[in-house]
């Protein structure tokens, strides 16, 4: 097994729920070796924990004050920045999906970035790269690529499909070193990039990197629930969303020590 792959492993390890319950966890261990105070800590700081990071709240907070934000464009804002090409950055699929006759599906956020990516693509006729493979955690199986699920989903929808296909990267930054390797030697350097809004900085950065001039296509940022009271009581949402986040602010900081040790 590689080292790459348990990646995801040791990431959602470290994200809410996961990280609250094993405080939880260890308060409860401690109780055996009799230290009251340690445990009582861990108990309570682990349910404390629990319940702040299911909240949509602290998400909403932790976006507004952790990640950088990026307009939403339009494409006449795109037709201006004489934009090439509509890179769409894949987030894993749905492998298992028999009312599709088993014909695999991009995930809920895959779709979403999708259905953008057409939308734009019809308001500008500008075609359109689709950038995922194998995530760390399927590489190696024998599960569609990304790539592969993203032409099959707009083509079955009679939506534009990609004009550009990455099916070899398991994540953003191999995102954009694929795109970089299939799009610069046409020279085609000015894209609009579409991702999620808790996505775009570091997606940002690393398309950057590689010499892209980017217009940035976020999509679904973080919102208010409707009704004030659901923002402080726990929920699938505030779980997601705060794990999105935190998510990016771990990578992002790991990509800050990177650059840090080179230079």
């Amino acid at each position: 097994m590689e080292l790459t792959s348990l990646k995801p492993f040791f990431t959602n390890l470290l994200l809410p729920s996961s990280s609250a319950l094993l405080l939880i966890f260890i308060g409860i261990l401690s109780l055996r070796i009799k230290n009251k105070r340690y445990s009582r800590i861990c108990l309570y700081g682990g349910l404390a924990a629990a319940w702040i990071l299911s909240c949509n709240l602290s998400a909403q907070w932790l976006n507004t004050n952790l990640l950088k934000h990026y307009a939403f464009t339009t494409p006449k804002q795109i037709k201006k920045n004489k934009v090439q090409a509509i890179v769409v950055l894949g987030s894993g699929i749905q492998s298992y999906a028999p009312e599709y006759l088993n014909a695999s599906q991009p995930s809920s956020t895959s779709a979403a970035r999708l259905r953008y990516g057409a939308w734009l693509y019809i308001q500008t006729r500008i075609p359109i790269a689709f950038s995922g493979g194998h995530g760390w955690a399927t590489r190696g199986g024998d599960m569609d690529s990304e790539a592969k699920t993203a032409r099959f989903y707009l083509k079955s929808f009679k939506l534009p499909p990609p004009k550009w296909l990455d099916d070899r990267s398991a994540d953003t930054a191999e995102n954009a070193q694929e795109m970089a390797r299939i799009l610069l030697p046409l020279g085609i350097t000015r894209i609009a990039l579409v991702t999620h809004a808790w996505h775009m900085e570091r997606s940002v950065r690393l398309f950057g990197q590689q010499g892209f001039v980017i217009t940035p296509a976020p999509i679904q940022t973080i919102t208010p629930e409707a009704y004030g009271l659901l923002n402080i009581i726990p929920s699938a949402e505030g779980v997601t969303n705060v794990a999105y986040v935190l998510k990016e602010v771990l990578a992002l900081t790991v990509m800050n020590i990177k650059e840090m040790t080179i230079f």
